[in-house]
This record gives C-alpha cells, structure tokens and sequence, in this order.
C-alpha cells in the first residue's frame, strides 16, 4: 500500500501534492456530504481561511475543511498555520461556521496531540457553538475513508506503485522467528535489519565508517557535498549524522522533483523552504534573494539545512551548481556570527565535474565527499547483516554475496533479503538464485 510520501512522489514534489491534497479531500467530502454542497476555493490557495466548505456559504453556517499537507514536522511553525487559519475562519464577516475539520497526513505524536487537545479546548470556550465540532483527519484516517468511499487507488495510483516500496511492505509486515543460543525465540524484524532510511533505532545496523567522522568534521568548518552513486548510502549517511549530534536541521527532498531548469528548482525550493519551515512564501522577482531572506526567518535553532536527492542530467548540472553556489555564497553574507548556517547538498554525479571556472568559489563555500568507495567496509556490512539474521553461510558464499553486490550496500541488502526469505522456507537453497533474484529487483 502505497503512503502519503509516495503521494508526494507521484505529484511532483511538496507544491504538486499541496494542491493535489486539496483534490483529494474535495473528492472525499464531497463523497461523504453526498446531498450536500461541497466546495473547493481556488483563490490564492484557499481564500479567508478556507480550503473546502460544506453547505450554502453566506446563507446559512457552513463546514469549513482546512488542508494542509503537514509531512515532516508538527511543530511551532505549524501550529502557527494553525492557529492563523482558524483565525481567519473564525473572524470572517462574509459567512458563519458550525464546524471545523483540520486535515493532513501528519500522525501526532503524545506532544502534539497534548497541544491539539488543549487547543481545541480553549477555542471550545472561547466558542462555545463549536463545541465537540473542532476535528483533526490524520493520514491514517484519511487513507481509510478513502478506502471506504473507494477513492484510494485512483488517488494514490495504485497501480503505479515503484518496486522499492513493495519491498519496503514485505519487509514490514513479515518477521520470522530465529532459535536464540539459549533457547528464546527471538523475532527478527527484516525492516530494521534492511532499512532504507535510518532512524535512531536502527543504529546498531548501522556501520560507522570514516567518512561519517570526515562528514561530522567538515561540517563545523563548512558546507558540505555528498555526492555518489545512488544507493551507497547518502541519505542514511546525512540523517544519522545531524541526528546522534543533535543538529537541528530541516531536510528537504527533492528525490520525486524532476528539474528541468535552475527557475524550477528554485521554485520548488521555494515551496519546500514555505512548507517545511512555516516561513511566508517570497515571490520577488529575484528568487536567489528571496529564498536567501527565507532562510533568513527560519527557527534561530536550526544549525544545517540539507538539500537531498538532487536529480538533474549532466546538461543542467552547471546551472544548478551555480544556482546553489549562488545561494550558500549569498547567505554566508547575510548571516551573523550568532547563527552559523550550514548547506548540505546531495547529488549522483559529482559537481567537481562540471562547475569548471566555478572551482575556486565551490571550494571555498564547500567540502566535497564522495560516497562511493565501500572496499572493505561492504564485508564489515555484510557481517553486521550475517549475525543479525541469523543466518548461515560458508565463506565462499559470504564472499560471493559481498563481490555480487558491486560495492553498493542497498544491492547487499537486496541480497541478504532474498537469502532470508528463502531461508525461511527452505532448509537448503540457492545462494546464486538469490543473487540473481536480487539483482533483476533492484532499482
């Protein structure tokens, strides 16, 4: 089943999905108020607070439906959308309201809950007609009215979906039991053996190499270029870096924007920096200094800002390495000492390549990293994966699995996958099978 993260894939990126969010829940409610008058308002991206209404606007009290497609972060900025949205609706001299329901994908967690409560409280006796008529619609719920109202596969295309992330369902929902030394059994979870994307609970399958302490080193004195092929291990490299040393970073991805020019990533940027980051979006003609005064209205706290995923062809690679250049070298004027901002940037290819006279000014802006040599470190890998799985291999059949995987670690774990799931129904199987098996999947 696909997730809202894949719907942001599908739609192009954090802009396509916001507005393809306010489809999806007019769709929804015009579904569920079936005998109803149901409205979505186009102007200026929801017009005095209002995304969707349900009934006759301006005649008698209506529904309002407030979209927002919160993926990353429930925090201050947020919260702040929030409040200033409710706000509008509720001050509106145009029409009247007798509910107000909050929509995103965003699940809360005990905090933000805690906060959504005792918001939802002190708006309920400050309007006591609202009582009981204030709500939130998580993901989660969402996706089952969805499936109720049969609106699920046409809304997340279902039939589109990629093959990394049918493998990231298997690995979610199958767990095996394995025989412990001293007779407990003893669950294996496969998606936090195998994971694709780290998180703090997956630390000890995590391999700790040289260029995690080159990357952490780097980043106190300057910005930072990741660059290698894809599946060596950017992301992961990134996201457990800034979290065990406890950097406030915002992350944005571009991994489902497809760039076609300098204007486009910028605009995208743009969006992401409004969305993720709850600043006001800046339309000024001059879309460098706009999103450089952006940046500049971010949380104080925030000490990185990382830019991942950039997928663009050798043609654009130039443009785009200027514009970032461009970017980084423009902030580094507008910042004080007070707030010491650093840019971490990933791509495939590596920017050396093609920023030719560009060279100087790249070097004294960034430190360049390159990913893609695992050596050695792919055996240490393979041995983390071996012990954790519990499962048994001759030395050849190690070393055939190690060399199969071409120094990509995400090949391996392929491997290690279709090892472990044969292994679980068969007694003996074919280490060659699962390689090839492995090989033909991986994308």
């Amino acid at each position: 089943m696909k997730d809202w993260h894949d719907f942001k894939q599908q739609n192009g990126g954090i802009e396509g999905a916001r507005a393809a969010f306010e489809v999806a829940c007019e769709n929804l409610f015009r579904n569920i108020y079936s005998e109803k008058n149901v409205q979505q308002v186009e102007v200026k991206r929801g017009d005095g607070g209002i995304d969707i209404f349900v009934g006759k606007i301006g005649v008698e009290p209506i529904t309002v439906i407030q979209c927002k497609f919160f993926l990353y972060e429930f925090g201050d900025a947020q919260k702040n959308q929030i409040r200033s949205s409710f706000k509008k609706v509720i001050e509106s001299e145009k029409f009247e309201i007798k509910k107000w329901i909050l929509c995103s994908p965003f699940i809360l967690d005990l905090d933000s809950n805690i906060w959504w409560s005792n918001w939802v409280k002190k708006q309920s006796d400050l309007y006591p007609a609202l009582s009981n008529k204030i709500q939130y619609r998580n993901g989660n719920e969402l996706i089952a009215l969805f499936e109720r109202y049969n609106l699920y596969s046409s809304i997340f295309k279902e039939h589109d979906s990629l093959a990394i992330h049918k493998t990231l369902d298997i690995l979610s929902s199958i767990t095996h039991s394995s025989d412990s030394p001293d007779g407990i059994s003893e669950l294996i979870d496969l998606q936090a053996v195998l994971f694709y994307r780290y998180i703090p609970e997956y630390e000890k399958y995590y391999l700790n190499r040289e260029l995690d302490d080159l990357f952490k080193t780097s980043l106190k004195h300057a910005n930072c270029w990741i660059y290698g092929s894809s599946g060596v291990g950017k992301t992961a490299l990134i996201h457990r870096n800034l979290l065990i040393t406890s950097s406030k970073f915002y992350y944005f991805d571009f991994g489902a924007v497809t760039i076609t020019s300098a204007d486009v990533f910028l605009t995208e940027l743009s969006w992401l920096i409004s969305d993720i980051a709850g600043v006001s979006l800046d339309k000024s003609n001059n879309k460098i200094r706009a999103i450089c005064k952006m940046i500049s209205q971010v949380n104080v706290d925030v000490s990185v800002i990382v830019i991942d995923e950039i997928s663009i062809n050798h043609e654009l690679f130039h443009s785009i390495a200027e514009t970032i250049l461009q970017i980084t070298a423009y902030q580094k004027n507008m910042q004080v000492d007070s707030k010491k901002l650093r840019f971490v940037i990933s791509t495939i290819d590596s920017p050396q390549k093609y920023i030719g006279p560009l060279r100087s000014k790249a070097s004294s802006l960034f430190r360049f990293i390159k990913l893609n040599e695992w050596k050695e470190d792919l055996g240490k890998l393979a041995l983390i994966l071996l012990l954790n799985l519990k499962l048994s291999f001759t030395k050849l059949e190690i070393e055939t699995i190690t060399k199969s995987s071409e120094g990509n670690p995400r090949l391996l774990k392929n491997i290690f996958m279709n090892c472990y799931l044969k292994n679980a129904q068969y007694a003996k199987f074919n280490v060659g099978l699962c390689i090839e098996k492995a090989k033909s999947e991986f994308v």
